[in-house]
């Protein structure tokens, strides 16, 4: 396509006259795609014509992991220019070894910066710290953001629409970024190890195993985590509950093998293997609903801690209604909704919890800040014998609270924890 090529040897000259000094690339690529709009100049529909008619394209990375798919659009010597589609992908939080910029072409994208304090180091390919996330942003066709090596951007990026696509202008990979971390709340920070694709086939063999009902299945992954080095034995627990989901005893048993080793990763692993576990739950229920709103609601239960944050996306993505208001039509609706066909695990309907009428009102007055005992007066008003069931109502308020779907819009230490963190 001729005007990437025009872009791409744009950037070529600008950055030849700055010596092509890495430290200066991501304030290059930032201006330029602002200047440019590149979402005005074509539409996705005549990129993806001109790359499946044109022989004459760039080479094309054999085991892309970013993008579903990836392509690359230019290339030269020192950089490219490279074109993401995402359908249902979501990106771990993760740092880059390279700098740049990002394009949004087209759909958005739920963008969260994160800040990473290291506490100790147990060895190069894995850190123990503290993760905190910065306020959450939308992005929407037209936005353009910066990318800078190392812990210069930690981020993730939801993406919301099918198809978001997003261009990029990148380094091939800057001095002194040996390694690239990902990292698990709430503060595990990891490199893939040299060994991964040995470790993917390893967890794929696991689900031969589980799908087969072998009882060797746990046996066989405790060896490992008893056996393998720390990074090893942190990878393949966390990969695993992101597929099984977390038995007491199993989870219990695992990390008393890790706590033997080295008390204080135990101690950390407990957490993620919860968060690890919710956030797969959430992209079950995702794949199961197929409404915008519906898949935009869920990315925002999956990526953002605190009430008022994410009242405050969905005021932005869906003005002219209180957040509050269209968030619980949105629960009643997915309510109704049957569950998939797939889904194995017996859930009432696409939502995964049996919300009547009770269980609606109950959330409503949740979500709209009240305490329990608020809740409980404000339903007397409404309804009778409520004294008599104050006990139970007490019951359905934790339980809706500490749901893993609702866990990080209604649990208290969520709503609390929105407010000091930033």
């Amino acid at each position: 396509m001729q005007y990437l090529q025009k872009l791409g040897k744009h950037i070529e000259q600008q950055w030849r006259e700055l010596g092509y000094r890495h430290e200066r690339f991501a304030d290059l690529a930032l201006t330029t795609l602002q200047s440019h709009a590149p979402h005005e100049q074509f539409s996705v529909d005549e990129l993806v014509r001109w790359f499946c008619t044109n022989r004459d394209v760039p080479p094309q990375a054999p085991d892309g992991v970013f993008g579903e798919p990836p392509i690359a659009v230019f290339e030269s010597e020192h950089f490219y220019l490279e074109v993401l589609f995402w359908l249902d992908g979501t990106t771990a939080i993760h740092q880059h070894a390279f700098s740049g910029a990002f394009h949004v072409l087209g759909g958005s994208s739920i963008h969260t910066r994160y800040r990473f304090e290291e506490k100790e180091r147990l060895g190069p390919e894995l850190l123990l710290g503290d993760l905190r996330a910065r306020p959450p942003e939308l992005l929407h066709k037209g936005a353009t953001r910066q990318i800078h090596s190392g812990d210069g951007l930690i981020h993730s990026l939801f993406h919301l629409d099918r198809p978001s696509v997003t261009l990029v202008a990148r380094t091939r990979k800057d001095p002194g970024a040996d390694l690239q971390y990902s990292y698990f709340v709430p503060g595990i920070a990891h490199s893939p190890s040299h060994e991964k694709e040995r470790y993917d086939r390893i967890l794929r063999l696991f689900g031969v195993m589980r799908q087969s009902n072998s009882p060797h299945c746990m046996r066989t992954l405790s060896e490992l985590v008893e056996s393998g080095d720390l990074h090893t034995a942190t990878m393949m627990i966390l990969s695993w509950f992101r597929r099984v989901p977390p038995s007491t005893q199993d989870r219990d048993r695992l990390l008393a093998l890790v706590a033997r080793r080295h008390a204080t990763l135990a101690r950390y692993l407990e957490p993620a293997i919860e968060e690890a576990r919710r956030q797969a739950l959430i992209i079950d229920r995702r794949k199961t609903l197929h409404r915008p709103e519906h898949r935009f609601f869920l990315s925002l239960l999956l990526n953002i801690h605190g009430r008022e944050r994410i009242l405050r996306l969905v005021e932005e993505q869906y003005p002219g209604r209180p957040a509050i208001d269209q968030i619980v039509d949105w629960v009643e609706q997915m309510a109704t909704l049957p569950a998939s066909g797939d889904d194995v695990s017996g859930a009432p309907n696409a939502l995964g919890y049996d919300f009547g009428e009770a269980e609606i009102r109950v959330f409503g007055e949740l979500l709209a800040g009240g305490t329990v005992d608020e809740v409980i007066g404000r339903l007397a008003k409404i309804y009778d014998g409520v004294a008599e069931q104050a006990e139970e109502l007490r019951g359905l308020c934790k339980s809706v609270q500490e749901s893993v779907l609702f866990h990080n819009l209604l649990a208290v230490d969520a709503v609390e924890r929105d407010s000091t963190r930033g």
